[in-house]
């Protein structure tokens, strides 16, 4: 009941007392009061009632925020929920959806109260989908998946929740920090209720609004990751095979990834032996093209681009650094197939560079040619004079700074030969 219905129940109240207390009047007198009455009493109440049925109906309603800039609503008992999009806020500048309520309830005395709104993924009726959040304090405590508890207050004796007009409550809903099982428009639930500070749930209802979530849902994401298994192993036997021949050690490495990527699998879930088969087919071929000379690359890099994603790609740089490594030698080959996928992958290239430094750490060169270095340190060949000692320079800081700051006697160690190797590169690459 809102203000409106109250205002009817007055209006009805009043005129109904005032026909009682003209009652004793006669004749035509009487005859005009008793049909005010019933115009100013009855038909009120009626309408009061017919109110009060809708508003109950509406409680088991779900109108539905179908794009940006549009509302949806829920009613429960004397409270309403709604969801609403919003281009930007006082705090906010990115689009978001608020939660609001409006109404009144009657509060559990002598407790905390807060309000708790569970996402779910309902754009298949028959089966809703968890959703997760990817900002941890939307989390549940036990899980990632979304669900957001804010707490309100306190409630004193006979203290009631009073929203008006709509106020918002709980955090925002950031699309692009919202995962579900698939990306694109999808139809949310969003679970509201009030709970006590004991988990006691005392109000409760579901609003239900679209929302297009930019991110790549769980099981894309699965989808995903059996594209990239065999693309990733098969860059990581091209790497091994830029240097000749491919050794055991570099295969055990590609194994050793193999097994931890499923490792997250159950041991009796179908799909880990499924994806262990596959890996380990793809090895297979792989070697066996690398060998006879019919290991496409291009071919290779043109499927990543388009059907992988793009954290397998830094998932196959990261092996093939780990390949590069094993033998302890920074081969040429390698290393320039390396920087080629790099760069064709588009990577973060300061990620790229902090990863390079530390497989590179401690290897040797195999040989002293300006070739070698420039691709072990990864200088474009074409630079000019003033680009290679501007990079060089900033090789040499970066390295001199780590060699001062560790702590670890091995990696300072390894620090002291790149900052060696930087120098030799100097005398090879600019005569000085």
């Amino acid at each position: 009941m809102d203000w409106l219905d109250l205002s009817f129940l007055f209006l009805g109240l009043g005129a109904t007392v005032v026909s009682f207390i003209v009652a004793g009047k006669k004749g035509r007198s009487r005859t005009l009061w008793t049909v005010l009455s019933l115009f100013f009493g009855i038909i009120p109440l009626i309408v009061l009632l017919l109110l009060s049925n809708k508003s109950d109906g509406a409680s088991a309603g779900q109108a539905v925020a179908r794009s940006p800039g549009t509302t949806s609503t829920s009613k429960s008992g004397s409270l309403s929920a709604r969801v609403r999009w919003v281009d930007r806020s006082e705090d906010i500048e990115t689009g978001h959806y608020i939660v609001e309520l409006k109404g009144t309830h009657l509060l559990v005395e002598g407790h905390g109260f807060a309000i708790r709104n569970f996402l779910l993924d309902v754009t298949d009726p028959s089966d809703h989908m968890p959703v997760i959040a990817l900002l941890d304090w939307q989390q549940a405590d036990d899980s990632v998946m979304f669900v957001d508890v804010t707490e309100l207050g306190y409630a004193a004796p006979g203290e009631y929740l009073s929203m008006a007009p709509w106020a918002p409550v709980g955090l925002s809903i950031f699309p692009e920090m919202t995962k579900s099982s698939h990306s694109g428009r999808r139809r949310l639930a969003a679970n509201l209720s009030l709970v006590t500070d004991t988990g006691d749930e005392f109000w409760s209802t579901t609003v239900l609004f679209d929302a297009d979530l930019p991110v790549p849902g769980y099981v894309e994401d699965r989808e995903h990751e059996r594209v990239d298994d065999g693309l990733i192993v098969r860059m990581a036997v091209a790497v091994a095979a830029a240097a000749g021949d491919i050794d055991e050690a570099e295969l055990q490495i590609i194994s050793e990834w193999s097994q931890a990527r499923i490792a997250y699998l159950d041991k009796d879930d179908a799909e880990r032996s499924e994806r262990a088969a596959a890996l380990n087919g793809a090895l297979k071929r792989s070697v066996a093209d690398a060998t006879s000379g019919s290991l496409d690359l291009g071919a290779t890099i043109t499927r990543f681009l388009t059907e992988g994603s793009v954290g397998g790609r830094v998932e196959a740089i990261e092996l093939s650094l780990a390949v590069m490594r094993v033998d302890g030698v920074a081969d040429q080959g390698e290393m320039a197939l390396i920087n080629r996928l790099a760069k064709q992958f588009e990577v973060d290239q300061s990620w790229f560079s902090g990863s390079r430094d530390k497989s590179i750490s401690g290897l040797t060169t195999g040989s002293d040619t300006a070739s070698d270095y420039m691709t072990l340190l990864g200088i474009d060949p074409k630079a000019d004079q003033a680009t290679i000692r501007r990079e060089l320079n900033e090789q040499y800081d970066r390295w001199a700074s780590r060699a001062v700051s560790l702590s670890d006697p091995e990696r300072r160690r390894e620090a002291e030969q790149m900052i060696d190797t930087i120098a030799r590169a100097r005398l090879e690459l600019l005569n000085s």
